[in-house]
């Protein structure tokens, strides 16, 4: 038992770096993937990641792309609200306040708030915030979609709209 103690340790600081548990006295980190046919009447997805992930991640594996397949006018913003936002109770406040409150002011009048898993559950927490907060929050038409892994792919077989 005592020479597993090593190995283990080992083993869970190497897996640690595997995925971002991010710090929430960070700005949350983001990445822009702008519309490849932008409309008069913007529109901003913002994807909140999945646990483990970041917005490089998502970059990476062309998420803003599948998006873009069905909704060529919406701009994409995949965003770092990693673990520690929500571990440290702080992801909705920040989302708003970096995130959603700054796309509004620059011009967007339909914003999504879309996630997978942990993503998910970040966009159902903000919009049930919403019907709580003050009226100018409840105000700007934010919506929520939780994206499971299965209707990702969907969208992209189906190249349908939302």
């Amino acid at each position: 038992m005592s020479r597993c103690l090593p190995l283990a340790l080992c083993l869970a600081a190497g897996l640690a770096g595997c995925f971002a548990i991010g710090d929430s006295k960070a700005p949350i980190g983001t990445v822009s993937v702008p519309a490849p046919q932008p409309a008069a009447e913007r529109t901003l997805v913002i994807v909140l990641p999945g646990f483990g992930d970041d917005a490089q991640d998502m970059k990476d594996h062309g998420l803003a792309e599948v998006i873009q397949e069905s909704w060529p006018e919406a701009d994409v913003l995949l965003t770092s609200a990693t673990f520690a936002y929500y571990r440290d109770g702080k992801l909705v406040p920040r989302v708003h306040e970096e995130i959603v409150e700054p796309a509004f002011h620059g011009g967007y009048r339909r914003i999504w708030l879309a996630g997978a898993s942990m993503g998910g559950m970040g966009a159902l927490l903000y919009e049930r915030w919403t019907k709580s907060a003050p009226p100018a929050a409840r105000e700007n038409g934010i919506r929520a979609l939780y994206l499971r892994r299965r209707t990702a792919t969907i969208i992209s077989a189906r190249r349908g709209r939302w």
